[in-house]
């Protein structure tokens, strides 16, 4: 029988774990809504590696994009770019 303070003890999360699983959610839900083909100007879907390339420059703020944002992205993929451009505080 398991003690119930040792689940306790491994269900514990570390507060690395907890940034870093926190970073990855936000890009991963990010790269869906970029990668949308209602968020993109040609109307298809974006493939994932570019999806989630935008999704972490967004979040890291390294401000390295492969186009412009607005050239790229419709009104309706514009919100999700800032949401993950703010987040990570950056002014891209």
């Amino acid at each position: 029988m398991i003690d119930k303070p040792t689940v306790k003890k491994r269900l514990k999360m570390r507060p690395m774990l907890f940034v870093l699983l926190g970073f990855m959610i936000v890009m991963l839900v990010g790269a869906f809504l970029l990668a949308l083909p209602v968020s993109n100007t040609d109307g298809e879907w974006l493939p994932f590696t570019h999806a989630i390339f935008w999704a972490t420059n967004g979040v890291c703020g390294t401000g390295l994009v492969s186009a412009l944002p607005r050239c790229r992205f419709r009104a309706s993929g514009k919100p999700s770019f800032s949401y993950l451009s703010n987040s990570a505080g950056s002014d891209s």
